[in-house]
Formats: structure tokens, sequence, C-alpha cells
């Protein structure tokens, strides 16, 4: 864990030291205030809605998003965006993130559910308490292709190749 809190703000550390390190949030104490796409899709990786844990949430976001900026493509200017310590601690050591990361982190900010007999897959409405930065600041790839990776990993090759053409047809760059 020591490595992965050093990306961290001291707040944020020292929020995770009070709770022993703990970081899945206790239902009791903090509050969810998810969609109702955003519990099915999280019910798929667990046995059911009541074993359902989050990471806590501090400052308005998951206790393990740390700011940053990144230039904008173009200007030059650098604009904010948050980053998960998880997923940089495991791209900085060769890791493969999704593996990782808890499964709910790696679908985010998509949802991935199941209605009538149909897989959906869909950006959540409200993604958390963070912002997420492609969202609020256009920087890089669209959404569709930037997640190829975590689509074809939750949803195979096939179904990415849907998405992959569905993106070309409706977000030509």
């Amino acid at each position: 864990m020591d490595g992965i809190v050093r990306y961290l703000p001291a707040a944020k550390r020292e929020f995770l030291r009070r709770e022993g390190g703990n970081f899945v949030g206790d239902p009791d104490r903090q509050g969810t205030d998810m969609l109702p796409q955003e519990t099915m899709a999280m019910i798929r990786f667990f046995k059911s809605p009541e074993e359902m844990r989050c990471t806590w949430v501090v400052d308005d976001g998951c206790v393990f998003l740390y700011p940053a900026t990144q230039p904008a493509p173009g200007n030059g200017h650098s604009v904010p965006v948050q980053y998960c310590a998880v997923h940089s601690y495991a791209l900085e050591r060769g890791m493969d993130w999704q593996s990782f990361k808890q499964a709910d982190c790696v679908q985010y900010p998509l949802c991935v559910y199941e209605q009538d007999s149909r897989t959906v897959l869909a950006l959540q409405e409200e993604p958390g308490h963070a912002g997420v930065p492609c969202l609020n600041n256009p920087i890089g790839p669209p959404m569709y292709r930037s997640l190829e990776g975590t689509i074809i990993y939750l949803l195979g090759e096939r179904f990415n190749e849907k998405v992959q053409a569905y993106g070309r047809e409706h977000f030509p760059e």
C-alpha cells in the first residue's frame, strides 16, 4: 500500500492511515448516491447488492484519486486532471492494471449490465463524485477509442468491434 499512497495528497494519506489502511468504504458511515444503472453494472461483480462495496469517498472523489495537470493538445496549456493512484502504481511497475485494480474501478466510468437479455454498455450518467478528465477536458482521443482496452477486457473483441464501428460512424473526428 505504501507505493500506492505515495501518489496521494497528505489529507488522503492521513485518512487511510486513520482507517488502518482499509480503503473499502463502510456503508454505515458513507452513503452512496449510485444511479440504478451503476448499481446494475456493479452487481455483476458481486453475489448480491448487499455485498457491493466501494472505496472511500474523500474530498468528493475516490480515496485513490489525486490531482495533476496535463498539457492540452494544440495549445500546450495545462489542464487539471485527476489520476488513480492504483492505476499509476500498476503502470509504473509494468503490471496489468486491469487485473490489479478492483473490478468496479476497471469498468469506471463505463456501466456494463444486462437488460432484456442484451448486454448494455453505457457511460455512467454521473460518474462518481470526481470529474472524468476526458469528459470535462477533451485532451485526448474520444472515449470509445481511449476505453477500447477496457471494453475488450470486459466484453471481448467482437463486442468492441461493434463499439468502434459505432463510434467512427457517430463521432467522426
